[in-house]
């Protein structure tokens, strides 16, 4: 029994020593350098053909002495230093336990293909008697042929119904890769514009990566175009160098408006002598072919005229194309003739404020003008010559009724 007591306590006692020499072991690996690298991140990410990106190498020093640290670029293909790169970067010291980030500016070279590349660097620390390579995927990614309608011009800027209008595309190619064979197509159908001197598409031959060309319509809006923004659709089919088929759907706009062409008339008065108040109507016509919104007039009193209205302010409101409506307002008159100023304030279509003046004659006529006071000598003269000639006609008759008497 004794002697299977101690033959454990030796088991147990190996088992220990194990333990512990194993413990020593670790421990004494990590005394020492031990310094790693790896690529962080970069940006952008993926990166294009001709770009410049941020290469970011974390360091970390997970040994347990300082040390000090350098790594260095090397240039491959597709891959090099940015302009004014240094090709080598160092540390002066890192700590033990520490983490520190090392930034490279790297060049892509702009034939680059469209696929993952390693991208390598070399690395060493004090301790450490060669140097270290690093390489990891960069990924490289070709965005291709990019057309779209940067910008556009039309003659004239505002367009009224029957006009014509010259309209300038300028198509500019965004991608890497030249264009060729590329049809701008007008989509009419719904729009009240029409072609003119040639159709609704129009080619460009060829337009090279990061450039831009122009193609010209000329149109012609319909005498109905209804007054608002009309946006022309545009189909974009092309071709790029490798042969792949694009087609882009885009749009450009054209305004559709004139200037405001507003009349205003007197239009009847109760006026019947200077001095003596009355109302006078005012018709506000809007002979344009806008619809106008927002109509306010304001009667200004002058020193021939005095407003005595509550309001020298008439709100009118909305006033369409092609129709009028009437302000009243009471005046008093210090002349006999009289002219009226009148301010309207008003907006168009696309809230575009607008104020016009108008300057309205008013003649004020007294009785013996309009012919009611006064003896008319002429109605007089009338009424005795259709008097003369009854009593002639009377005594004609009279005297064919006594010759006929005397006769039987």
């Amino acid at each position: 029994m004794k002697i299977k007591n101690m033959f454990s306590i030796k088991r147990v006692g190996i088992i220990l020593l194990v333990v512990i020499l194993l413990a020593l072991g670790a421990a004494g690996a990590k005394q020492g350098p031990m310094v790693t690298a790896d690529l962080l991140k970069y940006e952008p990410s993926p990166v294009e053909p001709g770009d410049i990106m941020e290469v970011y190498i974390s360091v970390t020093n997970e040994g347990t002495t300082s040390e000090t640290f350098a790594i260095e670029f090397v240039p491959e293909f597709p891959f090099s230093l940015g302009p004014g790169e240094d090709e080598m970067k160092t540390l002066a010291a890192l700590p033990q336990g520490e983490n520190a980030v090392v930034k490279f500016w790297v060049q892509v070279d702009p034939k680059a293909p469209s696929e993952d590349r390693d991208i390598k660097f070399n690395y060493r620390y004090s301790s450490s008697p060669t140097w270290i390579q690093l390489q990891s995927p960069v990924a490289i990614r070709t965005t291709g042929a990019i057309l779209n309608i940067d910008k556009y011009k039309t003659i004239p800027k505002t367009v009224k119904p029957g006009d014509l209008v010259d309209v300038e595309l300028n198509l500019r190619n965004s991608g890497n890769l030249d264009v060729k064979t590329v049809d701008v197509t007008l989509d009419l159908g719904e729009i009240p514009f029409s072609p003119i001197g040639s159709g609704d598409t129009k080619r460009i031959q060829f337009i090279r990566a990061n450039n831009a060309e122009k193609v010209n319509f000329a149109l012609i809006a319909d005498t109905s175009a209804e007054i608002k923004v009309h946006s022309i659709p545009v189909t974009l089919t092309y071709r790029d160098s490798r042969g792949t088929e694009y087609t882009e759907e885009t749009s450009f706009s054209l305004i559709m408006g004139a200037e405001p062409e507003l009349m205003a008339v007197v239009d009847s008065t109760t006026i019947s002598s200077k001095g003596n108040p009355g109302t006078i109507t005012i018709k506000v016509i809007n002979k344009g072919i806008m619809d106008l919104k927002y109509l306010n007039m304001r009667l200004i009193s002058t020193n021939n005229y005095d407003v005595l209205s509550a309001s020298n302010e008439a709100y009118i409101g909305n006033l369409d194309s092609d129709d009028f409506e009437t302000v009243d307002f009471i005046i008093k008159p210090k002349n006999k003739d009289v002219q009226l100023k009148a301010i309207v304030d008003f907006k168009d279509p696309y809230n575009k404020e607008y104020q016009r003046q108008f300057l309205l004659p008013l003649r004020v006529f007294t009785a013996r003008e309009l012919g009611k006071g006064g003896f008319n000598w002429f109605g007089a003269l009338v009424v005795l010559v259709i008097l003369g000639a009854l009593g002639y006609w009377y005594y004609r008759k009279r005297k064919k009724r006594r010759i006929k008497k005397q006769k039987e």
